[in-house]
């Protein structure tokens, strides 16, 4: 077949007919060609290399339907039961909802007025049993007031009211609590100096029960 290709093209016709095979089949017939000196083999690489070069890119074809859900793995096994939780302070089996044994609840407190006195009141959330002992404090801590009016604190048993400013009033005068039972919260009046001018005070509190 060479030959006859050979006789109608020519030597240079017929390396870039085979150039042209070789690039085609990716070079993989290089090999098998026959009647070519070294010289002519070069120049068939050359002109396959050129001719061989990459094409534009096609166009993308449309996406593909989309495939079927995998089947749902295997259900793990249940965990293992929490252990129970201790009984809220305020529950159905502590129904009266008292303040736990050396627990702590803190608050703040402030009263305005003019012309009367000014009651602060401080109720607590749960139960102080039994009845705190109160405290004002205005200046440093004391042994059952450890505390501040920026971080109140109380020791077992007491009550901590602790004064951050006052103003034309002096007090409180202990008054007692809204339904007589000092386990509920405290209430105590504050006086004016001068009936004609405002009083004012503010602060915070603790109760820890015993």
């Amino acid at each position: 077949m060479f030959s006859r290709i050979h006789e109608k093209l020519g030597t240079a016709g017929l390396i870039v007919a085979i150039a042209a095979m070789v690039a085609a089949l990716g070079g993989t017939a290089f090999g098998a060609l026959p009647g070519l000196n070294g010289k002519q083999k070069k120049e068939v690489k050359k002109i396959a290399a050129k001719v061989a070069k990459s094409g534009p890119v096609g166009l993308q074809g449309p996406t593909g339907p989309q495939g079927a859900s995998g089947k749902e793995g295997v259900r793990g096994p249940a965990g293992t039961a929490g252990a129970n939780g201790e009984d809220g302070a305020c529950s159905v089996n502590a129904s009266q909802c008292v303040l736990p044994t050396e627990a702590t609840l803190t608050g703040d407190w402030a009263f305005s007025s003019k012309g009367f006195g000014a009651y602060v009141e401080i109720s607590f959330p749960l139960q102080v049993e039994p009845a705190p002992t109160y405290h004002v404090v205005e200046g440093a801590p004391t042994a059952d007031c450890p505390g501040s009016a920026e971080t109140p604190e109380a020791e077992p048993g007491n009550l901590c009211i602790y004064v951050e400013t006052i103003g034309n009033a002096h007090g409180p005068e202990f008054v007692g609590s809204a339904t007589a039972d000092e386990t509920s919260g405290w209430i105590g009046e504050y006086v004016p100096n001068d009936p004609s001018a405002e009083s004012y005070g503010y602060g915070s509190w603790a109760v820890t029960s015993q």
